[in-house]
């Protein structure tokens, strides 16, 4: 809906002629995600949540060439710019108030991932990724380019472990 040759162009230019910048800034979001999603898993696994029905999905569709192509197409490249399409940049245009959207967008991505298997229990894994995505949506002056490749990057590490164990 949001998605104009503005806007692509505004991803490009800031991959182009910002390319060190984003490195340093995926760099040291990704540390402090790290720390975050920790936390938030220390939540997660107190209150008993088992394994995420999305996250049981996506290791069943490993056990084929083709299903590990199409989950890779699928998890690292289309869902992190859709996603952050749908929850960052269109909820923050849509809101007149930065907080608001803050709020908003982080927990509609939550709701994108527990909402199918009802496994509201697990909440607290896609919290803490949420939250620092919105943020640093806010602090990159609400250019979607470094939220996407950092969910991009995510995703491509966590389906790099999957596939290798």
């Amino acid at each position: 809906m949001f998605f104009s040759k503005q806007l692509a162009s505004k991803i490009g230019n800031t991959l182009l002629y910002n390319m060190l910048l984003v490195a340093i800034v995926t760099i040291i979001s990704l540390l402090i995600i790290f720390q975050i999603n920790v936390f938030f898993k220390f939540i997660n696994d107190a209150i008993g949540a088992k394994k995420s029905v999305n996250q049981i999905k996506i290791e069943k569709s490993l056990t084929t060439i083709s299903g590990k192509i199409g989950l890779f197409i699928m998890v690292v490249i289309t869902a992190p710019l859709l996603e952050e399409l749908a929850t960052r940049h269109s909820i923050f245009m849509l809101s007149r108030y930065r907080w608001l959207g803050f709020f908003i967008s982080s927990f509609y991505f939550v709701w994108i991932h527990v909402r199918l298997g009802g496994d509201i229990q697990n909440i607290f894994s896609y919290l803490g990724f949420s939250l620092s995505l919105s943020l640093l949506f806010i602090f990159s002056r609400e250019n979607v380019t470094y939220s996407f490749v950092i969910h991009l990057i995510n995703n491509l590490i966590s389906y790099t472990v999957l596939v290798a164990t």
